[in-house]
């Protein structure tokens, strides 16, 4: 299961309003339930922004999540509310849109899907790969979705992380 973000702490928190983060969007994130070992804790990733239209075009895009919201880190209100969350006995595991190992992701995607991401190509797109060392791939979270954007000479294609994991036998 790929799930490469950090935890949420009072710390980090703490530090993303520092350096400037003054909105959260918040909605569920279901790779976060199945990595957190069986807790029984509602995960939910936390999507930072400045702008507050960013957040809103993202908030507006997960319509049907019934975790989402804008949380202001300014609001007193918005602020208590999330260190409630954070607390150790709470029934929510928090993730934020930050890679806790950058190169532990790398050899995930390389080792786990480089096989998967060939036999996707091979079966569902029209590129013609003469062997899957030459590809590349990067991995993107977008609107709290994962998308996995392959390039190969001069050609590129992207697919839902989900989608490949579902087409390809991993599973979610």
């Amino acid at each position: 299961m790929f799930n490469p973000l950090r935890n949420l702490t009072v710390q980090l928190l703490e530090a993303l309003e520092k350096n400037g983060t003054h909105f959260l969007v918040s909605q569920s994130y279901s790779r976060g339930d199945q990595t957190a070992g069986g807790t029984g804790r509602t995960s939910l990733l936390m999507t930072r922004y400045r702008d507050l239209d960013l957040a809103t075009i993202h908030y507006e895009s997960i319509s049907k999540d019934k975790f989402r919201s804008i949380l202001h880190l300014k609001h007193p209100r918005h602020y208590n509310k999330l260190l409630e969350l954070l607390v150790p006995d709470s029934q929510f595991n928090l993730f934020v849109d930050l890679i806790a190992d950058k190169a532990l992701m790398n050899r995930f995607l390389n080792e786990l899907y480089t096989k998967c991401l060939e036999k996707y190509i091979r079966h569902h797109t029209s590129l013609d790969i003469k062997r899957a060392g030459a590809l590349r791939k990067e991995v993107n979270l977008v609107y709290g979705k994962w998308y996995v954007q392959i390039k190969y000479a001069n050609q590129q294609i992207q697919v839902a992380l989900d989608e490949l994991e579902r087409l390809t036998g991993i599973e979610n």
